[in-house]
């Protein structure tokens, strides 16, 4: 979110990032772009309600939400209500289908079919939109600051000094026992993992973080500050990335965000499970192995071999460039979608309503 309200901001256009958390956004300095609190974290439901019916009938219009949820299920109810256009971009693949419980399914349902349009991260979740409630959705991907990583990416192959990284919150569905598996398979191999304890997963993080503490090849950073990842992965060479399927062979992912920043700083990506529409496995952007040891196999040949390492570094570059919140491409692929029309693009929008 943080990327799109600063590349709708550079544009001229104007965006009000609504937010229960606005201490939470990092720093911010373009002048288009207003961090908004959303609501008092004291007030009760009902003037929490209030709050939010005031703010969304005074905003323009169009109004972005992200996820599936109560708080967005209302944001869609008043907006629509107040005639509002009401745009929602996809998070996981697992909220593109069907889930078991009555409530989340109710809640899934009144918001992909009341929203003006549905955003899918990929094809394969705007296949899945289709097949489980019938939805239209436009594909947009991630986007990423390129030049935010421009320093990380020039630094060369011999002057990183971490073989592998890890980057995510420390729970169940992000499989970092599977990285422990790959680090006993190669001990010379320098591993470094970043993360902080997600909620509700405390006995995982102590758990997993015993086990990493036990590996002398294994440092665990836990949680950094975001403006200091950039320089970490220009340290390193391999991005590891572990994230297991939750339900029918589907992870929370949708396009990892660390794909993208990885691509960006130079390094190569190895995912176990996670491909979205094949770019790793058919797209030349990284590897997508086929159990923990063919894992380690590729590792120990990208952390040793600079001319392989240096071959998928040039393809995800490329890639990486069409995503970039500098391209007008991209610009205008986003407004046109936010609007509804690519020939006309209002200068002055809301962005964001997050539980």
């Amino acid at each position: 979110m943080h990327h799109i309200a600063q590349m709708l901001g550079s544009c001229g256009v104007t965006v009000r990032l609504l937010t229960p958390n606005p201490e939470n956004q990092g720093s911010n300095s373009n002048q288009n772009v207003r961090v908004v609190s959303a609501w008092h974290a004291r007030f009760p439901f009902p003037l929490k309600l209030l709050t939010l019916f005031w703010k969304i009938l005074s905003s323009p219009s169009p109004i972005y939400v992200r996820g599936l949820s109560p708080v967005n299920l209302a944001v869609v109810l008043i907006g629509r209500g107040l005639g509002k256009r009401i745009v929602v971009g996809m998070t996981s693949d697992l909220s593109c289908i069907r889930q078991s419980g009555r409530r989340a399914n109710l809640v899934a349902s009144l918001i992909l079919r009341l929203s003006s349009q549905v955003i899918a991260q990929t094809q394969m979740q705007r296949d899945l939109l289709r097949d489980n409630f019938g939805i239209k959705a436009k594909v947009f991907q991630n986007i990423v600051g390129v030049e935010e990583y421009e320093t990380a990416r020039k630094v060369g192959f011999g002057d990183r000094s971490i073989d592998v990284l890890w980057v995510g919150s420390i729970e169940p569905r992000k499989g970092l026992e599977k990285l422990v598996s790959v680090a006993d398979l190669l001990p010379n191999v320098k591993f470094t993992v970043i993360g902080g304890q997600y909620p509700g997963s405390a006995d995982y993080y102590v758990d997993m973080t015993k086990e990493l503490d036990r590996r002398t090849n294994v440092d665990m950073k836990r949680f950094a500050d975001p403006r200091t990842v950039p320089g970490l992965m220009g340290c390193s060479k391999v991005l590891l990335h572990t994230s297991v399927p939750i339900r029918e062979g589907l992870t929370k992912e949708g396009l990892p965000n660390v794909f993208l920043e990885a691509w960006a700083s130079g390094m190569a990506v190895v995912s176990l499970y996670v491909d979205p529409d094949g770019l790793l496995s058919s797209g030349g952007l990284g590897y997508r192995p086929g159990s923990v040891r063919d894992a380690a196999e590729i590792i120990e040949t990208l952390t040793d071999d600079e001319d392989q390492w240096r071959t998928r570094q040039e393809v995800s570059y490329s890639f990486v460039r069409s995503r970039d919140v500098d391209s007008p491409q991209v610009q205008h692929e986003f407004r046109s979608i936010l609007t509804g029309s690519p020939s006309q693009v209002k200068e002055s929008m809301k962005t964001d309503v997050r539980p």
